[in-house]
């Protein structure tokens, strides 16, 4: 969470945030995360959001859960997520990607045109979060651009929320 924190001192700098995941789970039920999104919300903060298609979430996901832990189905989690999406349709764009995003990215996008990428690593049979291996890069990394592309990549070739959920 320190790397949103950190990049929220000044809100009026940001332009967009954009977000890719498995199903966001921990985005739409955990405090501190949803806590966040309202931030940028009442900021007027544009998400562009990318989650897994349904069916490959579920599959990847069991491999990286802890057997001790409660999780809600994936189902409902999409149903939070579209619920949540007809709530800001003015500032949140929701992409279902039939290609599962292979870690978490987050990019802060800044008015002045400069962005810095965070991406989370998630590895199989590893049900413990924090553990998973994590980067920040700003534009003179090596991968920086990589990873945009591959984001870029995915919002092009995703569908959006409301007519994936028709299907």
């Amino acid at each position: 969470m320190n790397y949103f924190h950190s990049n929220m001192t000044n809100l009026s700098e940001v332009e967009s945030v954009d977000f890719a995941f498995l199903s966001g789970l921990r985005w739409i039920t955990d405090n501190e995360r949803v806590d966040i999104i309202q931030k940028f919300l009442e900021n007027g903060i544009p998400l562009n959001i990318i989650i897994s298609e349904l069916k490959k979430a579920k599959m990847l996901g069991m491999h990286m859960r802890h057997p001790e832990k409660t999780y809600i189905p994936f189902e409902q989690c999409y149903g939070l997520w579209l619920d949540f999406y007809k709530k800001h349709t003015d500032l949140i764009k929701i992409k279902i990607s039939p290609f599962p995003p292979l870690r978490n990215y987050y990019s802060f996008n800044r008015k002045d045109g400069t962005s810095e990428i965070m991406f989370i690593m998630y590895t199989y049979g590893n049900p413990t979060f924090n553990k998973n291996f994590s980067e920040i890069l700003d534009s003179s990394s090596e991968y920086y651009e990589t990873l945009k592309k591959e984001f870029d990549y995915l919002w092009k070739n995703s569908a959006d929320m409301e007519t994936y959920a028709q299907t």
